[in-house]
């Protein structure tokens, strides 16, 4: 956010980001028929692992807590691994 530019293309999907967080209400109350994998960075000190849990409620399916290391922004931190992660999830619900 240093970089003048850089803030200028940023700031924008950032604020809208936050928009969403704070005024989101779901249009049902209809559990998901899917597993649902719910992933916070190990080291997070803003989602703990008892929100992280919570994904529980929104499926009817498997719930997987994933805390791969790292803190809330774990995803720029070390996005092989979250792929890794999203990888085996997809050939597990696959049968493979």
């Amino acid at each position: 956010l240093a970089d003048p530019e850089m803030r200028e293309l940023l700031l924008p999907t950032l604020r809208a980001d936050v928009r969403l967080h704070e005024s989101y209400v779901p249009s049902t109350d209809r559990k998901l028929d899917a597993p649902v994998v719910s992933i916070r960075g190990r080291e997070d000190t803003l989602v703990g692992a008892a929100e992280a849990a919570e994904w529980g409620r929104a499926t009817t399916g498997k719930l997987t807590v994933a805390e791969p290391a790292g803190g809330h922004m774990y995803l720029a931190e070390r996005p092989g691994e979250l792929l890794e992660l999203v990888a085996a999830e997809v050939r597990a619900a696959r049968g493979r």
